[in-house]
């Protein structure tokens, strides 16, 4: 069966899973290979990133980082060069995702679409980031877990839940004859 997304995209044109014969699908896995071995690895942000991102999309990251708060700063400085970007041209109807793990065609690293990331309702840059940050809370921990499945940060992400949560009921209580 076909790994797919919550919005029905397949995750990967190269899923091991997928057993239809496709001649698509055969040319990626033959591009893709090639695509390793021929695309030189820039540099943006500091990640390695097999191919190249525009100018403009370098702009808009760099607006990004520069406006985010000190400890984000800090945690992606860190981590940077032991991320990587392996498709900055993935398939445009493929999701954009995190490899945790590599196999034959399809190595651990960040695949996106650079072309599409100007039409992100979160904004453009937010798919780079928020693909990097899975990345990141995997090589954080030299590529053996995720932090985020600790104790600590379910502890974290409860307290912080519960805070926002009172923060709205005191809101809500505060404006309710406004609303």
């Amino acid at each position: 069966m076909e790994k797919l997304t919550s919005d029905n995209k397949p995750i990967s044109p190269l899923d091991s899973n997928n057993k239809k014969s496709n001649s698509f699908i055969d040319s990626l896995k033959v591009t893709s290979l090639s695509h390793i071995n021929v695309v030189p690895i820039t540099y943006c942000m500091g990640v390695s990133v097999r191919g190249k991102i525009s100018s403009r999309y370098q702009n808009v990251l760099d607006d990004r980082y520069n406006n985010s708060k000190p400890k984000v700063k800090r945690a992606f400085d860190r981590f940077v060069r032991k991320m990587i970007i392996q498709n900055v041209d993935y398939p445009l109807d493929y999701s954009p995702h995190y490899s945790p793990h590599s196999y034959e065609e399809h190595l651990r690293g960040v695949y996106l679409n650079s072309n599409a990331v100007f039409f992100n309702v979160r904004g453009a840059g937010s798919t780079f980031y928020h693909e990097l940050g899975h990345m990141l809370d995997h090589v954080s921990t030299g590529f053996r877990n995720n932090i985020s499945n600790s104790t600590d940060f379910m502890d974290a992400l409860q307290k912080d839940g519960q805070r926002i949560l009172n923060a709205y009921k005191k809101w809500i209580k505060k404006n309710k004859k406004d609303l």
